[in-house]
């Protein structure tokens, strides 16, 4: 039984550990991914590296403990100046989590949104004028006219409408 308490620390540490390098592997392979996803990869790293320090520690003190490892592990890793340490680290992670987040991935959100607006409103303005003229094209006046349309329909307002339409040019002219 104590073996087993003992060894379920090592246990954490290798999935801990399997983790770590699924995510190096990842950001590897993926250097450019997409920024949340990069905030993903380094909170999960930044919490990986704590757990895997965390659980060797205690590994390393209840592997002392029950007999398992060198009893003098027990002995310097159960100071309470020691036993701290795992703790502070969680405070630390906790700090540069909550940075990157604050810092680091809000702005970046709130400017790459403001940059998707901004392209959705120059792909409207490209669908809706004639590039080599610079006026607005006939599905820009279809959109124009049905909102019109709408409105008089719903105020029971007259409508008037102007269509000029062009002769087409004759051969013999």
């Amino acid at each position: 039984m104590y073996a087993a308490a003992a060894l379920i620390y090592w246990l954490i540490v290798a999935i801990w550990a399997a983790v770590f390098a699924t995510l190096v592997a990842y950001y590897v392979r993926n250097p450019l991914t997409f920024g949340t996803t990069r905030l993903l990869l380094a909170v999960l790293a930044i919490d990986t590296a704590r757990n895997i320090f965390e659980n060797v520690y205690f590994g390393l003190y209840f592997g002392g403990q029950y007999g398992l490892l060198p009893v003098e592990l027990v002995t310097v890793l159960g100071k309470p100046a020691f036993l701290i340490i795992p703790k502070v680290l969680n405070v630390i992670a906790g700090c540069v989590v909550l940075g990157l987040l604050l810092y680091r991935w809000l702005p970046s959100a709130v400017r790459e949104r403001g940059r998707a607006e901004q392209r959705a409103q120059d792909l409207e303005n490209l669908a809706a004028v004639d590039g080599l003229t610079g006026l607005y094209n006939r599905r820009h006046f279809e959109t124009l006219a049905r909102a019109e349309l709408a409105r008089c329909q719903r105020y029971v307002r007259p409508l008037s409408l102007f269509a000029a339409r062009r002769r087409p040019l004759q051969a013999d002219q």
